[in-house]
């Protein structure tokens, strides 16, 4: 079984790699877009799913390094007739596989079945079809290289436009490879060339230029990294800056003109280039009788190699740190000073994987994330440097090694190094090192341990172990200092919940000196319930906060219960200088939960309260009176009768939590009263109720009583009173149990009817019989 893959591969802005993409997912089936991208000349690792057990680690080539090619039967533009096409492809090959020291071949194979246009490339609501014999499954013909006359294909692949001359810098040659088998070997790829970047003779050469840049892409070749001052101007760049500037860089520096007049030689490998191509498809013993003419990487070049390592609590090695930038620079015999002609770089972890997913984001779905790259912890570090060239006439060399942090803008299609979803900075800095008395054939082992990069830790992780099993509790105060600690590390918090109630998790990355910072842990933030931890309920990409570093997850709660909280890396990564702090705002409960008015103190209990919030009762102000890291106290303003939500806001990170329904003024409907108690004898006119009327207000639910509202009583006959107001209507406020009560002096022969009505219409009602007769009780004679 293959393993599918397609990179179109161009000098794309930003912006525009999605449609790329997108469109590229289209054309071969299946195809999945290979997100894992590699610095240190490795472009595709075998990872840990898809691939055979013994092919994971192992970078991605050409089987022996020979790649038989299939050119279109049409002409590449006017400049570019077949023949002189075919011509034109080989000389760019040849860039490649002559460098003496990689075990590389390019045989054209023959013409393709057809000529590729766009009769036969067509973009329609079906998608996009393509002849046969240049799609992936054809792997009989592993290398399919289209000339693309009229730019219809081009068109077709990247919609209409694509293929102007005036897209040429980006558009003038599209491909990589779209397939590859379980052994870790690139088994298929497809190259366009685009006939109208050959209009006239003064466009071949940029053309050729970029068509070497997809050519070492499709060898499996990453974007690499150095005299990166060429590309930023600071330093303004010397020529020697030019002469090692890599054919791989990642973006092109700003030219007026095509960038073959801006740089000279821009075709031609650098050694960089060389030593990359090397390292991917070494001349070695077993294989230097099939390459007649080349030489032993081994014994013709210098190799220096390593790990780059965070120290330990006593400057030991100790975490490996990967997506650091290793550069080696020969030291000029003539002036001392280190050489930008002689300039090789690798990424550290190059072999390790960059993202393998997460319990947030999950491993993937059509293809998982440890599709691509090592697993193995000895290489997560891991750098090398093989193909150092001593120069003509040199026996002997001093190379000096420098580390640096890889450019911010070099992610996505432009990565350099593991990380393809953003630059992690590295943690300290370290002096150049010498490595003097260098021959061909030196093979030096030097690891190198990042100085200054002791990490602060004020408190930090006094929650761990938190795994997503065995969460830790939120802290009452709402705030923690937490780090992603070691690879694949990831914190789970828990708390207890009321339904309509919202909550805000603010997670803010910090640097090894606790500063907010996008260039080191990516949080996703994840939201479960703690009886279904299969579901996630909510999520936050990184980065999507109001200020720099600040992830927020702000969400609603569906149930009463316990929920929880996870703070990953995106990348499924962990290290020392992934450190964190946390702000969690929930408001839960206010009391009392009904008023009858505005002007009454409320409390609202909750977690992460601060002095500075604002709080809110439906839309208006509530005035603070104290707070507490778990309480509010504040006095309900004025507002007319109804359900309110309750709303507390911190100004300073714009978190909020509300609390919906969470107070109520006056009266809803579907409050009413019951009657506890009314039970009395017949009544002599002119006597009081020996029983006295108890009524509850009570809300809809008929159990939640309504302490403080208003009960209006009457009775009927108005000729009878209630003792505590001495008339026949008589307005109470119920007690914390929701009650009033009242004594009937009955003046009435016959039913008196007591009434008690709520300010909302509902009532309830008592009778209490009265009577004219007065009955004398038998008396015992008094005898003497």
């Amino acid at each position: 079984m293959a393993v599918a893959a397609l990179r179109l591969l161009t000098m794309r802005p930003p912006g525009k790699i999605g449609t790329l993409t997108l469109l590229a997912i289209l054309v071969l089936v299946p195809i999945v877009f290979v997100s894992q991208l590699r610095g240190g000349g490795v472009l595709y690792v075998a990872g840990v799913s898809g691939f055979d057990p013994n092919a994971e680690g192992k970078p991605i080539t050409w089987a022996n390094g020979a790649i038989v090619y299939f050119t279109d039967q049409g002409d590449a533009g006017p400049m570019l007739p077949q023949s002189t096409a075919n011509a034109f492809v080989a000389d760019a090959l040849s860039r490649w596989t002559s460098v003496s020291t990689a075990a590389l071949t390019a045989t054209r194979g023959g013409a393709l079945a057809e000529d590729v246009n766009g009769t036969n490339v067509t973009n329609s609501v079906d998608g996009i079809a393509l002849p046969l014999d240049i799609q992936a499954s054809a792997t009989n013909k592993p290398l399919a290289i289209v000339y693309d006359n009229d730019g219809q294909v081009i068109d077709a692949l990247l919609g209409a436009g694509a293929s102007d001359a005036s897209m040429c810098a980006t558009n003038s040659v599209i491909g990589g490879a779209d397939r590859f088998s379980t052994d870790a070997h690139i088994i298929h790829a497809l190259i366009v060339i685009n006939g109208r970047c050959a209009q006239n003779a003064s466009d071949l050469p940029p053309l050729k230029y970029h068509l070497i840049r997809v050519l070492g892409r499709t060898l499996g070749l990453d974007w690499s990294q150095a005299n990166n001052n060429v590309r930023t101007g600071m330093p303004f760049p010397s020529s020697e800056d030019f002469a090692g500037f890599p054919l791989m860089h990642p973006l092109e520096p700003f030219c007026a003109s095509a960038i073959t007049n801006c740089i000279a030689n821009a075709d031609q490998l650098r050694m960089d280039d060389r030593a990359a191509v090397s390292r991917l498809y070494p001349v070695v013993t077993q294989n230097i009788s099939a390459f007649s003419g080349k030489q032993l990487l081994s014994s013709n070049t210098i190799r220096i190699h390593g790990s780059i390592y965070f120290p330990d609590v006593h400057g030991n090695p100790g975490q490996p740190m990967q997506g650091v930038n290793v550069v080696a620079r020969l030291m000029d015999p003539n002036t001392g000073l280190p050489s930008e002609r002689y300039v090789a770089s690798s990424v550290s972890g190059f072999l390790f994987r960059g993202n393998a997913g997460n319990r947030v984001t999950g491993l993937g779905s059509s293809q998982r994330f440890d599709t691509f790259g090592s697993s193995q912890r000895s290489v997560e570090g891991f750098y090398d440097l093989a193909g150092l060239e001593l120069p003509n006439g040199q026996l002997t060399a001093t190379y000096q090694i420098t580390v640096e942090t890889v450019d911010p803008l070099y992610s996505g299609e432009f990565t350099v190094g593991p990380y393809s979803s953003g630059v992690v900075t590295p943690s300290g800095t370290t002096p150049a090192v010498l490595i003097s008395g260098l021959s061909a054939g030196s093979d030096i082992s030097k690891d190198i341990v990042m100085g200054g990069s002791r990490i602060a830790r004020p408190t930090v992780d006094a929650t761990e172990p938190n795994s997503f099993f065995t969460p830790s509790p939120i802290p009452s105060s709402g705030q923690w200092w937490g780090s992603l600690n070691g690879y694949g590390d990831e914190d789970f918090f828990t708390f207890s919940a009321h339904a309509n109630r919202t909550f805000s998790l603010q997670v803010i990355s910090l640097n090894e000196a606790l500063l907010p910072t996008n260039g080191k842990a990516q949080p996703e933030l994840g939201l479960w319930h703690s009886s279904d931890p299969t579901t996630v309920l909510a999520i936050a990409d990184a980065f999507n906060g109001p200020s720099l570093g600040v992830t927020e997850l702000a969400a609603s709660l569906d149930a009463t219960q316990s929920f929880k909280l996870g703070i990953v890396d995106y990348r499924g990564d962990g290290r020392p200088d992934f450190l964190y702090h946390a702000r969690f705002l929930y408001a839960d409960t206010a009391s009392p939960a009904r008023i009858n008015a505005g002007g009454v103190p409320i409390g609202i209990r909750g977690i992460g309260f601060r002095r500075g919030m604002s709080l809110t009762v439906g839309a208006a102000p509530a005035a603070i009176i104290a707070v507490d890291e778990n309480q509010i106290f504040a006095t309900a303003p004025a507002l007319n009768g109804g359900v309110q939500d309750i709303t507390i806001t911190d100004p300073s990170t714009g978190a909020a939590t509300v609390m919906t329904g969470a107070i109520t003024y006056g009266l809803i409907s579907g409050d009413h009263l019951i009657i506890v108690s009314s039970g009395n004898p017949l009544i002599a006119v002119g006597a009081d109720t020996p029983n006295p009327i108890v009524i509850r207000a009570v809300a809809v639910d008929g159990v939640t009583p309504l302490p403080g509202v208003n009960i209006d009583f009457s009775v009927s006959p108005s000729a009878s009173q209630f003792t505590v107001c001495g008339s026949s209507s008589c307005a109470l406020t119920a007690d914390a149990n929701g009650e009033a009560s009242v004594v009937l002096t009955v003046r009435s022969a016959g039913s008196n009817t007591v009434s008690a009505t709520l300010a909302n219409g509902e009532h309830a009602d008592a009778t209490i019989n009265g009577t004219s007769t007065t009955t004398l009780s038998a008396v015992k004679p008094i005898t003497t």
